[in-house]
């Protein structure tokens, strides 16, 4: 669900237009590219597996998710 919505925010121009970079924006759909592969690949994977998998995400991706934020004010 996360992925999800991290790809509908990056996919609405008015969130992210001069907001992010080009670089920021780049690597947040490389982000959601590969957790949405992770997600194929593993369909039967245990929770503390996905929570793991979670938070990887988070990681790399609440940094710039928190420019949005920031620059939305």
């Amino acid at each position: 669900n996360y992925i999800h919505i991290l790809k509908n925010k990056i996919e609405d121009e008015n969130l992210t237009e001069g907001k992010i970079s080009i670089e920021e924006k780049s690597l947040l759909e490389q982000i959601v590219r590969d957790g949405i592969n992770w997600l194929k690949f593993y369909p039967l994977a245990e929770k503390a597996v996905y929570e793991n998998e979670l938070k990887r995400i988070q990681s790399e991706a609440d940094p710039i998710l928190s420019k949005l934020s920031s620059n939305s004010n």
